[in-house]
């Protein structure tokens, strides 16, 4: 198991930022443990922690990739006209929309 830090959080702000590349392919939730202490002297520094959860969305980063690089379906002379010939299937590893498909043929040279 790796370990990277993707978020910092600013400690005088609360805020958190982006620290390093994030691919929701390779991980899509994120959690921070932040804690709190003041500076107090008697009875000595108290402290909070509470848990951040990041959601990563999903970007169109992935082209589509077919199942195989090169495709051969064999087919007889005589098949009548609208026979299933074979199956040629493409995936996307995004989500959503970014995900669809669209399937387009045009003779090749």
């Amino acid at each position: 198991m790796r370990t990277a830090y993707y978020y910092y959080y600013y400690l005088l702000s609360g805020e958190v930022f982006v620290a390093g590349g994030l691919d929701r392919e390779d991980k899509d939730v994120y959690h921070l443990n932040i804690s709190a202490t003041d500076t107090g002297v008697l009875p000595g520094p108290l402290e909070t922690v509470t848990m951040v959860t990041i959601h990563l969305s999903d970007s169109n980063d992935n082209p589509p990739m077919f199942s195989q690089s090169v495709i051969e379906l064999n087919v007889r002379e005589n098949m009548p006209v609208g026979s299933r010939v074979g199956d040629v299937l493409a995936s996307d590893p995004d989500l959503g929309a970014n995900a669809a498909v669209q399937y387009y043929m045009q003779e090749a040279g």
